[in-house]
């Protein structure tokens, strides 16, 4: 039996898209009723805060849509890299994401690449 391999990748990337998208959206909606909280604990203000929060929901909506998906992925990269760094310098957190540690950013900054280096797909606006 032979596999479609369009077919394989197009599924492939819409299921990291859509892992991408509710990863961020998931985060983002448990943070944004208390930013002034969210925004201590990130040392940020909390105008700093909501910048990102938006920033990440457009980016992460585009990947989603399939829209400018590769700069969006470049874009939600750093950001995720930036976590990670900010997790293993700044808050000294351990590598499991059970133990508050930067595990999850480090995952989807992996699947943001794959984004980047494949695109979004034939499954895309």
């Amino acid at each position: 039996m032979e596999i479609d391999q369009q077919l394989l990748q197009n599924t492939s990337l819409i299921v990291v898209r859509i892992i991408i998208a509710i990863a961020v959206f998931t985060h983002d909606r448990r943070h944004i009723g208390d930013i002034s909280s969210y925004a201590k604990f990130n040392g940020v203000s909390p105008k700093l805060a909501q910048f990102s929060m938006v920033i990440r929901i457009i980016l992460a909506t585009a990947i989603l849509a399939g829209t400018r998906s590769k700069l969006a992925a470049a874009g939600l990269t750093i950001i995720f890299i930036s976590s990670v760094g900010l997790h293993i310098l700044k808050w000294k957190s351990p590598f499991a994401a059970d133990e508050g540690g930067w595990e999850h950013s480090l995952l989807l900054a992996g699947l943001c690449v794959t984004i980047y280096s494949f695109g979004s797909g034939d499954w895309s606006l």
